[in-house]
C-alpha cells in the first residue's frame, strides 16, 4: 500500500509595510539633500531613491532580497532597470529600517511605476506586502505574495518651470502692492524702526539678567 503523501507545513506569512522616498541629489557648495515621502519628482532632476520597509508583524522576519527592480513609464513601453539586487536585512516584531535602491534620473513625464520582487532569505516564510497611503493614513495590501508596487508621478521641466515663474511673478505683484499703498521706503522705515526697538529691549533685558548674577 502506497504511503500518503505528507504535505509541506504551511509557510510563515510576514506582513511589511513598503514606503518609497526621494532625495534630491544637488551639486554646489550651498546645496542641501532632502529625502521627501511624497511621490513626486521633477523629470530631468537626479535622484537616491530609497525604500522604508517597517515589519508589522509580531514574527520575526529573517530577511529577503528584492529583485527584478523595474522603473516603468505608464502609457508607453519605457522602462529603466536596476541591473543589481537589494537585501533586506532581518527585522525583529514592529522593527523598521531604511534601504538604498539606487541612483537616477527620469527623462520622461507623467505617471511611472516602481515594480520590486521580494525573495524571502528563509524558505518557510513568505511576504505579504503593503502600501502606505500618506494622505489616509492607510495600509492597503498588494496584490500578490512576494511582490510591492507603488504609482509616483514626474513632474515635467516646463510645468516646474512655469510653477517658479508664477511664485516670481506673484512675489513681484505683492512688492508692487505695497509700494502702491505704503511705499517701499515707509515700509523699510517701520521695519528698521520696530527692529531697533525689539533690539533695544532685549539689550535692557539682557543687562538687567547680568546684574542679577
Amino acid at each position: 500500500m502506497d504511503q500518503p503523501q505528507q504535505l509541506p507545513p504551511p509557510k510563515e506569512r510576514i506582513e511589511l509595510r513598503v514606503e518609497l522616498k526621494f532625495e534630491t541629489i544637488k551639486t554646489g557648495h550651498f546645496s542641501v539633500t532632502k529625502k521627501s515621502s511624497l511621490r513626486n519628482v521633477i523629470q530631468g532632476q537626479p535622484y537616491k531613491t530609497y525604500l522604508v520597509i517597517t515589519n508589522m508583524s509580531n514574527k520575526a522576519f529573517k530577511g529577503a532580497s528584492l529583485t527584478n527592480i523595474v522603473f516603468r513609464y505608464v502609457g508607453n513601453q519605457v522602462t529603466q532597470t536596476v541591473n543589481h539586487d537589494v537585501q533586506v536585512p532581518a527585522m525583529n516584531p514592529k522593527g523598521s529600517l531604511e534601504v538604498e535602491i539606487t541612483a537616477c534620473t527620469f527623462d520622461l513625464d507623467g505617471g511611472g511605476w516602481l515594480d520590486v520582487n521580494v525573495v524571502p532569505e528563509s524558505s518557510d516564510q513568505e511576504i505579504q506586502c503593503y502600501q502606505y497611503d500618506l494622505a489616509h493614513e492607510k495600509d492597503e495590501p498588494v496584490s500578490g505574495l512576494n511582490y510591492w508596487g507603488i504609482s509616483f508621478f514626474i513632474e515635467g521641466k516646463l510645468a516646474t518651470l512655469q510653477t517658479k515663474t508664477n511664485n516670481y511673478i506673484l512675489g513681484l505683484t505683492i512688492i508692487t502692492v505695497i509700494e502702491a499703498v505704503f511705499g517701499i521706503k515707509n515700509t523699510l522705515l517701520f521695519l528698521a524702526t520696530n527692529l531697533a526697538v525689539l533690539f533695544g529691549l532685549l539689550a535692557e533685558l539682557f543687562s538687567w539678567l547680568a546684574s542679577l548674577t
